[in-house]
Parts: structure tokens; C-alpha cells; sequence
């Protein structure tokens, strides 16, 4: 089991969007707000990833396979290896249920 330099919560957010209260937009604009507010936002691949976010937020056009291509960079971002060995350290949980 690994550990986590930083967590965040969008269970919510994405049950929301699971029951159509949410379009895939705004739940893209509301991610995008929670990872802005961790201490790692300085780092280069989370802003592109942030940005990422924040254009599909803003693309009324925008896919489900559109979103699943931004959200599949968030968890290989969130599951980034920081210190191998037992315990693993990871960069970011992301809870979605």
C-alpha cells in the first residue's frame, strides 16, 4: 500500500456527474480548482494538466473521450513515484468514491 505526498477529494463532485447533475465540464473546471489550491502547483506537468482541465471545462464540445484523455493524465500524475521502497511514496490520492 502506498503512502501520499497529497490528497484530494472530488467524490462529490464526481458522483454528481455520475447522475448527469454535472456536466463532464464542470466537473473538469471544479478538479481543476482543487488541484490549483495544492502546495505542488508550481510544478510544470500539474499546470499543463490543470490547464488541460480548464480548456475542456470551457469546450462546450468536448467528449466523454475527450475527458477520460485529460483525466487519464491526472492519475498517471497522481500515481508519480516520489520514493520507492515499502512503503511506496506516490504524489496524489484522488478520491472518486
Amino acid at each position: 500500500m502506498a503512502t501520499w505526498k497529497y490528497k484530494i477529494n472530488v467524490k462529490e463532485e464526481w458522483k454528481k456527474a455520475q447522475n448527469d447533475e454535472i456536466s463532464l465540464q464542470e466537473l473538469a473546471g471544479l478538479i481543476a480548482t482543487k488541484l490549483e489550491t495544492l502546495p505542488c502547483y508550481k510544478d510544470e506537468d500539474l499546470q499543463t494538466i490543470v490547464e488541460d482541465l480548464e480548456n475542456f471545462s470551457e469546450d462546450p464540445s468536448g467528449t466523454k473521450d475527450d475527458f477520460d484523455y485529460v483525466w487519464e493524465a491526472v492519475y498517471d500524475w497522481g500515481d508519480t513515484i516520489l520514493k520507492d521502497g515499502w512503503p511506496q511514496t506516490r504524489m496524489c490520492w484522488i478520491g472518486t468514491f
